[in-house]
């Protein structure tokens, strides 16, 4: 069992480095002096509102060095996984069984990304992360598209194109708080709900470190990347 853990952990610890690392290059949003808190859930064709995948998540950051993610029990594993990020260090841990394993983000950058739909290739998708939408609209000209009334809140939906995908933003008209991203791929439609939107708030410093009682393994010291190639001298 105990090894079991560890090899799960081990996977999980390389799915959240590709996640948190996708797009390390690209410039922050966020403010570093301030937090922000997101709760959010995944709203898809077919999904059972019982499944792990459909349960909400909760997500703190401060700008792109320090991140929390809370993820709910998952009942067919039995397990319930904890990320904690305060560039370099990163901890993934199972908080069932109280095991854990840190990683160093081997950098050279050191910065921690929450891309909103990290399982999509696209790179200029990937930059659209988690308390920055309302700038990646604004910054990419998206049309107003007009209200629309979304699980009995009235929004006003924004829309653009991203590598031949529509992607819609739905701030709530009463406050201009976002409330749901939609990424629409041929028919298929993947929607980001947000249970609870707050930015401007005040860090605290205790959600960026690992629990007290878990055990913690060393994951091996990993080499930095290596340095983008100089760009070749014009002809």
């Amino acid at each position: 069992m105990a090894r079991g853990i560890r090899n799960g952990l081990r996977r999980a610890v390389l799915a959240v480095l590709a996640v948190l690392l996708v797009a390390a290059g690209a410039a922050g949003a966020a403010d570093e002096a301030k937090m922000t808190y997101v709760e959010y859930q995944l709203v898809a064709f077919g999904l059972a509102p019982e499944s792990f995948m459909a349960q909400p998540k909760k997500l703190w950051r401060v700008g792109d060095s320090h991140l929390r993610l809370e993820e709910a029990v998952n009942r067919e594993t039995n397990e319930q996984r904890l990320i904690v990020v305060a560039q370099p260090d990163i901890w993934v841990i199972e908080r069932i069984s109280k095991r854990g394993r840190h990683e160093r983000d081997p950098g050279p950058t050191y910065k921690v990304r929450f891309p909103v739909f990290a399982g999509d290739p696209n790179d200029e998708l990937t930059k659209l992360e988690m308390g920055s939408e309302v700038e990646y609209f604004r910054e990419r000209g998206a049309k107003d598209v007009g209200e629309k009334t979304i699980a009995g809140v009235t929004c006003n939906e924004s829309a653009t194109e991203v590598g031949g995908r529509k992607l819609s933003l739905f701030t709530r008209k009463a406050d201009g708080v976002p409330f749901q991203v939609v990424l629409t791929v041929g028919e298929k439609a993947f929607a980001i709900r947000y249970l609870r939107f707050e930015r401007g708030l005040a860090v605290d410093k205790s959600l960026f470190v690992p629990p007290a009682g878990v055990t913690i393994e060393e994951a091996p010291k990993a080499e930095p990347a290596p340095a983008p190639a100089p760009a070749p001298a014009p002809k």
